[in-house]
C-alpha cells in the first residue's frame, strides 16, 4: 500500500496520488481498457486507496471515500456524460441545482400505496397478455418489460392518451439505446469534434420532450379533480395544475433513467432463478401470496428480497460511477484539482473480502439476519443526493416481472456458468437469447430448463 501523503498546514497533499508508470498524456489507460477489473484489482493492491489512472483521472476503492464523493455531487461533484461534458455545462447544471432537488423530490410523490396498486394491476393485465419477442436478446426483453412498466407508474392511468403512451415508451427507450451508444463508444467530450452518437441522442431527446410536453397538455387541459390514475395526475396536483418545465423534467428524467438498470439486473436474477430449482420454487411459493399489491415489498417478502440484493450484489448494473470535481478538493488526504474525473467500482466494493464473507459465493441467506456488511459497502443504487430515486420502484418492477413471467411462460435460459458479463457502460450478461414459451395454463411445477 501506498505511504499516506504529507499534508501541508492547509491540509493539502504535497505528494502527488500514487499511480502506474504508464505512458505521457495517457497514463495506463490502454491497459485499463483491455481489462479494467483486473487493472483495478492490481492497482489497488500495489498502489492502494486513491489511484491516478490517467492524468486527470482518478480511481478510488475505499468506500467511505466513495460514499464521500457520492454524497458530495452537485456540490464538489458532478455527473458527467458524453452528451453533456465540459465547465459550462458543469455551471449550467449547478445553476439549475435547487430546481433539480425539487424533482427528485416529486419523483417520490408517486410512490403511493394506491397507484402502486393500480399499476400492478394493469401490469398483470398485460403480461397476461403480451407476446414477448422470440428472436430477442434476454437484455432487450428484460429491459421492454421495465421500461413498459415504468412508462406505465407514470402515465398508464388515462386509457384516452394509449396511444400517445405507446409512442412515448419506444421514445424513452431510443433515448436510452443511444445515450448507451454515445457512453460506450467514448465519443470525444470536445464541443468542436464530431460526436455522431451523441447528435442522435439528443434528437431521441428532443423527440421525447416533445411527446411529453403533449400528453401534459392533454392532462392538464382536463383539469380533474378526481383521485389519481398515475404518478402524472399526482405531480399535475403537486404543481396546481400547470404544465411547467420542471413537470415535464421530472417526468423525462424517470422514463429516460429508470428502465435501462432495472431491465439489466432483471437479466441477472432470471439467470440466477434458473440456475437453482430450490431458489426458484422458494422465491415463486413466496410470491404466490401476491405480496407486491400491499406496497410492502421488502417486509412482505424477505427471501425474495434477499435474493434481488445478492443479485444487485454480485451483478450491480452500475458497475463503474464516474463524477467530475467541479472545485478543488481532497480524497484520502491527496488533493483533486477541478475538472478531474473520479472513477468508483461498485463492482468490486461488492466483492471486497475485507468486507463481505465468502464473497464471490451467490448466499441470499446472508440479508436474512443482521447486516452483512460494513457501511458504504453495497452500492447497487449509487449513494447520497444521487441515489436512484426509483430504485424502489425498479425492485417492484422486477419482483411483479418474475412473478408474470414464470406465470405465463416457460423460459429456457443457458447455463449460469456459461454466461459471460458484458463490462460496458451497464454491466449485462453478454449474447444471451432466451427460450420464451408460452403457458396454456398457470405455472407448472419445475419451472423454466437451464
Amino acid at each position: 500500500m501506498a505511504a499516506v501523503p504529507e499534508l501541508s498546514a492547509h491540509g493539502r497533499a504535497r505528494r502527488r496520488i500514487p499511480r502506474p508508470p504508464g505512458r505521457p498524456l495517457v497514463g495506463d489507460l490502454a491497459a485499463y481498457q483491455h481489462d479494467p477489473i483486473g487493472w483495478m484489482v492490481g492497482a489497488r493492491v500495489a498502489y492502494g486507496d486513491v489511484v491516478q489512472l490517467a492524468p486527470g483521472i482518478v480511481v478510488l476503492f475505499d468506500p467511505d471515500a466513495t460514499h464521500r464523493v457520492l454524497s458530495e455531487t452537485n456540490v464538489n461533484y458532478v455527473v458527467d456524460s458524453g452528451r453533456l461534458a465540459g465547465a459550462r455545462s458543469r455551471r449550467e447544471r449547478l445553476s439549475r441545482l435547487s430546481t433539480w432537488k425539487l424533482i427528485r423530490r416529486d419523483l417520490w410523490h408517486g410512490f403511493d400505496s394506491e397507484l402502486v396498486d393500480a399499476h400492478v394491476r394493469r401490469y398483470r393485465e398485460w403480461m397476461g397478455g403480451a407476446d414477448l419477442d422470440r428472436d430477442a436478446g434476454l437484455v432487450d426483453v428484460c429491459r421492454d418489460l421495465c421500461g413498459r412498466g415504468i412508462v406505465d407508474f407514470y402515465l398508464g392511468g388515462d386509457r384516452g392518451t394509449a396511444a400517445l403512451v405507446t409512442e412515448i415508451r419506444a421514445a424513452a427507450d431510443q433515448l436510452f439505446a443511444r445515450s448507451l451508444e454515445t457512453l460506450d463508444r467514448a465519443e470525444a467530450r470536445v464541443r468542436w469534434w464530431p460526436r455522431p452518437h451523441a447528435a442522435r441522442a439528443d434528437s431521441a431527446n428532443q423527440r421525447l420532450v416533445e411527446l411529453l410536453g403533449e400528453v401534459i397538455r392533454q392532462r392538464a387541459a382536463e383539469r380533474r379533480s378526481a383521485p389519481a390514475r398515475d404518478a402524472l395526475d399526482v405531480l399535475l396536483a403537486a404543481c396546481g395544475g400547470v404544465a411547467d418545465d420542471g413537470l415535464l423534467g421530472t417526468l423525462r428524467m424517470a422514463l429516460f433513467a429508470s428502465h435501462g438498470v432495472p431491465g439489466v439486473a432483471l437479466s441477472w436474477l432470471l439467470l440466477r432463478l434458473a440456475a437453482d430449482a430450490g431458489l426458484r420454487t422458494r422465491v415463486l411459493d413466496e410470491l404466490d401470496g401476491d405480496p407486491m399489491v400491499t406496497g410492502s415489498v421488502a417486509t412482505d417478502i424477505p427471501y425474495t428480497m434477499a435474493v434481488i440484493r445478492e443479485t444487485l450484489r454480485l451483478h450491480p448494473p452500475q458497475w463503474i460511477l464516474s463524477r467530475t470535481a467541479v472545485q478543488d478538493t481532497e480524497i484520502g488526504g491527496y488533493r483533486v484539482k477541478a475538472g478531474w474525473e473520479v472513477v468508483m467500482c461498485p463492482y468490486l466494493l461488492h466483492r471486497d473480502p475485507g468486507a463481505w464473507a465468502e464473497p464471490e459465493r451467490f448466499d441470499p441467506g446472508r440479508w436474512l439476519n443482521a447486516t452483512p456488511h460494513p457501511r458504504h459497502s453495497y452500492l447497487p443504487f449509487g449513494s447520497g443526493t444521487r441515489i436512484c430515486p426509483g430504485s424502489q420502484l425498479g425492485i417492484l418492477q422486477m419482483v411483479s416481472a418474475v412473478q408474470q413471467l414464470f406465470t405465463h411462460y416457460e423460459l429456457s435460459l443457458p447455463q449460469f456458468d456459461t454466461v459471460t458479463p458484458a463490462f460496458t457502460t451497464l454491466l449485462h450478461p453478454a449474447n444471451v437469447t432466451p427460450g420464451w414459451h408460452r403457458r396454456p395454463e398457470h405455472r407448472s411445477q419445475g419451472g423454466p430448463t437451464s
